[in-house]
């Protein structure tokens, strides 16, 4: 009886040990293949929300208020320091109202964290303007903008900006 328990228990721990050295690496390269996926969605994603922010600096640059208006959430909100938080008629409305003329807006830095239906862009938005006597300047402005995934499509709700010091 004791050598059939030992070749039972043989045979049981025989049994555990193929599990372990099939089934673990298996697990190990399942979980990697899910981060692999995941990174490649993430991704698409980045690149999603990048096409979306050179949509919005197109259409800051044209003041293309119905542009915006398909990109910015029903509950859109733009919060900066100095001016405090604006509603999204109220950013419609002053982009709309811009003084300037706006000759170009760009990024040199923009990043984008994905977290499932939420990403967050970071950058620097810098915007060459012209005022009413013809001078051009470049401005920059720090920015955060939130983006989350409503039925199906990116939609930007809250974006937050500080102005940055004016470049020489």
């Amino acid at each position: 009886m004791i050598r059939t328990r030992s070749s039972a228990v043989i045979r049981n721990a025989a049994t555990i040990f193929i599990c372990i050295a099939v089934i673990g690496p298996y697990s190990w390269a399942r979980s990697r293949g899910e981060q692999r996926v995941n990174q490649k969605t993430d991704n698409l994603i980045e690149k999603e929300i990048l096409q979306i922010a050179n949509d919005i600096f197109t259409a800051i640059k044209g003041k293309d208020t119905k542009k915006l208006d398909q990109i910015l959430a029903d509950d859109f909100v733009y919060r900066n320091p100095i001016e405090g938080e604006r509603s999204r008629a109220e950013f419609l409305a002053i982009i709309d109202s811009l003084p300037v003329k706006i000759v170009s807006v760009w990024s040199e830095d923009m990043k984008v964290n994905v977290y499932g239906d939420v990403a967050v862009m970071t950058g620097t938005q810098k915007a060459k303007i012209q005022n009413k006597e013809g001078k051009e300047e470049i401005s920059a402005t720090a920015f955060v903008d939130v983006f989350v995934k409503r039925q199906g499509k990116w939609k930007l709700v809250l974006a937050y900006s500080m102005d940055l010091p004016a470049e020489k």
